[in-house]
């Protein structure tokens, strides 16, 4: 199927030359798919119309932002540091990730887990399979790692082996 349509468009394109050379050859009229020259654009400046409607597009766009949900400009402006501009104090970074670490697992089935580093709560928690820990939830616990699922990640915590 597909060989029979680029045979078809081959003898179309031959078509076509034959036809132009033989007019050619026999002085008729120029070739008509022949590439004209475009006419020269106005250039863009404060006299012209097209300078004057290009103006009110940009005053236009500024005035109802299309890349804001409100749809209007910022009312502050950000500096190239991140903090708003007229405040002096850079403003705090808060990581969304928590510096977990697993301290030990007791027990035997069901495994208990102490881990540090849990949102709300201080030092080090004893946790089962299952607690939640607002957005963590402790999925589950074998004898030598935990399973920890965020809304956007899970971690593995595993314990560290000490060499004698």
């Amino acid at each position: 199927m597909k060989r029979s349509v680029l045979d078809i468009g081959l003898a179309v394109a031959a078509l076509f030359a034959v036809a132009t050379a033989t007019r050619r050859l026999a002085g008729g009229e120029p070739e008509a798919s022949m590439i004209r020259a475009t006419p020269a654009l106005p250039l863009v400046g404060p006299d012209s119309t097209i300078g004057d409607s290009l103006q009110a597009a940009v005053e236009n766009t500024v005035a109802h932002d299309p890349f804001r949900l409100s749809n209007s400009p910022a009312t502050s402006r950000d500096d190239a540091a991140g903090s708003p501009a007229g405040k002096s104090a850079p403003m705090a970074v808060h990581s969304s990730r928590p510096a977990l670490v697993l301290k030990a697992i007791v027990g035997g089935p069901p495994w208990q887990a102490i881990i540090a580093g849990l949102p709300g709560q201080s030092g080090e928690t004893v946790v089962s399979a299952g607690v939640r820990f607002d957005p963590l939830i402790i999925k589950t616990i074998t004898r030598d790692s935990v399973v920890v699922q965020a809304p956007d990640t899970t971690w593995k915590l595993t314990l560290r082996r000490s060499t004698p």
